[in-house]
């Protein structure tokens, strides 16, 4: 989409940002979290990011460090011409930098290191339906907000698109955030904004059905964060512990087959073992994804058993489950086939799709 070019482009140029987010949500949980991702990618990829509300809660959990004290650093070289390379090393609390010069003759008196202390070259407000919501500050910065480039993220429909550019979509602010970041920079989505992104999407889309793109978006987050049961333990705390081991579980497995838009989860009875779970909780961990938290449908479920294959599958087309119930002798009701295959899970999952796609 056009808005997120010129999102890269404006922050790509930009070294100082007025980050603006809505004084009158500050209790909204996936705008509080949305915020923080937002502030902390802004800052580690070495901008200045000024941020209003000054107390506002940055309730993250997933971040085990304070954002505040995050201070982006300037390296300044009147002697440019003379680099060629420059790294870092990492050890513990020391960081080395190095800097290959193309000259013998390297003057070390020319380079400094310096705080940013520009005034913000861009602002981004997010969750702000018009900047009359800021109150006295936008008043006592009135001349700021008409002379600087805005970014408007919002969600809420009746934003009044006082941007440069509005990104004014009806969904959580935490797909809005990943959205904006995947166009920013892949690369800066670290584990704690994968972690943060994907429990934030989840908590705010409980009780409803996951779409293709909520599914590819997951997907994404998935890949950059391993630490699942943390997840777990925070969106599913009126849950027992066995169902969060079954959600770690089954997230780790998830994999979306983008051709045929179906979600599958190939559960290994080594995965269970290691869960410390059995065949017999597997239903447990089945409902988490049909009704009991989210609802997905399709979605293919395949798990090892003894010497076969179970698996059920969900979806709304009836031509589908009578298909699989045929090559599998299987049992088809209420919108879902339940099947045994005596070859493997992969090589069952293979004739699944190529029996109802094709």
């Amino acid at each position: 989409m056009e808005e997120f070019f010129e999102i890269k482009n404006l922050i790509k140029k930009c070294r100082s940002i007025l980050l603006c987010v809505n004084p009158e949500k500050t209790t909204s949980f996936d705008l509080n979290l949305s915020s923080s991702v937002l502030f902390y990618t802004l800052k580690k990829i070495g901008k200045v990011v000024k941020f209003y509300p000054n107390d506002f809660p940055f309730n993250n959990p997933f971040f085990s460090f304070p954002l505040k004290d995050l201070k982006p650093i300037l390296f300044v070289s009147k002697d440019s011409d003379v680099l060629s390379e420059i790294y870092y090393k990492k050890e513990g609390d020391l960081i080395e930098l190095c800097f290959l010069s193309k000259s013998i003759s390297f003057n070390l008196n020319k380079m400094s290191l310096e705080e940013f202390k520009n005034k913000p070259d861009v602002i981004v407000t997010l969750g702000v339906p018009s900047l009359e919501i800021l109150g006295d500050f936008y008043e006592r910065n009135f001349k700021l907000f008409f002379s600087l480039p805005i970014i408007n993220i919002d969600n809420n429909p009746a934003n009044r698109e006082y941007g440069k550019i509005n990104f004014i979509e009806e969904t959580p602010f935490s797909f809005l955030i990943s959205k904006v970041l995947l166009a920013i920079s892949k690369k800066a989505i670290d584990q704690h904004c994968a972690k943060s992104l994907f429990y934030g999407i989840l908590y705010s889309l409980k009780q409803k059905k996951l779409e293709r793109k909520t599914m590819e978006l997951l997907i994404f987050l998935k890949e950059r964060t391993s630490e699942f049961l943390e997840v777990s333990k925070h969106l599913l705390k009126e849950f027992s512990e066995k169902e969060r081991r079954l959600f770690e579980v089954f997230v780790k497995s998830l994999e979306y087959n983008r051709e045929v838009s179906l979600p599958i989860i190939t559960i290994s009875k080594k995965e269970l073992s290691s869960s410390l779970l059995k065949e017999v909780d597997l239903p447990k961990g089945i409902s988490l994804f049909r009704g009991k938290i989210w609802t997905i449908s399709p979605i293919l479920f395949l798990w090892e058993s003894h010497a076969s294959t179970q698996g059920i599958l969900y979806s709304p087309f009836p031509e589908h489950l009578k298909k699989l119930s045929l090559v599998f002798d299987g049992v088809a009701k209420e919108g879902r086939v339940f099947f045994t295959s005596k070859r493997s899970c992969q090589i069952t999952k293979s004739l699944i799709l190529k029996t109802l796609y094709g």
